[in-house]
């Protein structure tokens, strides 16, 4: 079993974080730790915040690793866009004329609007 020991400088430092953040992924993150500090399971933990076991687990390792900082850094950093700025401006043409009501639609409208096939379902 991993050591899910913190330091009560550490855990008031989490819980003054906890207060302060109004964004839900911190907010999450922080219980997380907390939680398996005080003795919850990681399964347990991950349960009640609807993420998985091992995403707690994580959060406590970026938090050991990095701090608080570190905790709080969004990993997910995405791709560059593919589109050209000219492909860009048309898109925008396009979805500012037209009402889509899914998801869905909006992507099979604007591939047919710059002349791509249209996107796999799913």
């Amino acid at each position: 079993m991993l050591d899910y020991t913190l330091s009560t400088e550490q855990l008031a430092e989490l819980r003054a974080a906890h207060r302060r953040t109004r964004d839900q992924r911190e907010a999450d993150s922080i219980k997380a730790v907390v939680s398996l500090a005080g003795g919850w399971p990681a399964e347990q933990v991950a349960e009640v915040l609807l993420i998985d076991s091992n995403t707690v687990r994580n959060h406590f390792r970026r938090y050991q690793q990095a701090g608080l900082p570190g905790l709080l850094q969004m990993a997910y950093q995405g791709s560059a866009c593919a589109l050209t700025d000219t492909d860009l401006v048309a898109l925008d043409v396009h979805v500012q004329a037209h009402l889509y009501l899914t998801a869905k639609d909006v992507a099979a409208g604007s591939m047919r609007s710059l002349g791509s096939p249209t996107p796999p379902a799913g």
